[in-house]
């Protein structure tokens, strides 16, 4: 995920049909590349997805992002609830658990021009999980909406029993620890990046029952 101004809205995508049409099993599409996903281990290993191009060992560190004018009060909010200790979405940088998450996310936003994306494995002292739809469902409920403060609680601190899909992880500070390869096979990463919205789209739709 890079360090640009989040959209997570504009994940919404119509997927899920395509998915299910096709004959690709989740097995094969998840561990054709390293790049986008991994199998689960004992631990939980961070991804992060960039226009920027690192160098191993590189330590990134997290900046004031710039947030449009009329989606600041998003993170205001989530500002105002965050919980002691965790760290602040307005200087964090990102990381996931799924790296197809982290490049379908930066292809999604508004202001992605096409630039390469280059893919990172990290390292990062890191507060989350947090559920990543639970920023677009705010956005859609709006300012004002009843439901907004529990979906800003959910997000901080998500309940033991939601099984979410996309987490996003926030850090002050990461280290390049690997610079992976995504799949140059056309069908194979647009199949991964389809599920990977699918995962999203779950979220969002699981989010109107908060």
């Amino acid at each position: 995920m890079n360090n640009k101004n989040k959209d997570e809205g504009s994940l919404v995508t119509k997927e899920s049909d395509e998915i299910k049409n096709n004959t690709t099993s989740d097995t094969n599409a998840q561990l054709t590349c390293e790049a986008i996903h991994e199998q689960e281990g004992a631990r939980v290993t961070l991804y992060h997805a960039s226009t920027e191009e690192y160098d191993l060992g590189d330590v990134i560190s997290g900046e004031d992002r710039q947030v449009p004018e009329n989606k600041a009060w998003i993170e205001d909010v989530f500002e105002q609830y965050r919980p002691n200790g965790l760290v602040s979405r307005r200087c964090a940088l990102f990381a996931g658990r799924n790296g197809a998450d982290c490049v379908k996310y930066l292809k999604t936003q508004r202001d992605y021009d096409g630039t390469p994306i280059h893919l990172y494995r990290v390292e990062m002292e890191a507060s989350g999980p947090h559920p990543m739809a639970l920023i677009g469902a705010v956005e859609k409920r709006g300012h004002e909406h009843p439901d907004v403060l529990n979906i800003v609680k959910e997000y901080w601190q998500p309940t033991p029993t939601n099984q979410w899909c996309v987490y996003e992880y926030l850090g002050q500070n990461m280290k390049v620890v690997k610079k992976l390869r995504i799949p140059t096979n056309s069908e194979k990463l647009r199949m991964m990046l389809l599920k990977a919205g699918v995962r999203y789209r779950k979220d969002y739709d699981s989010a109107e029952t908060l």
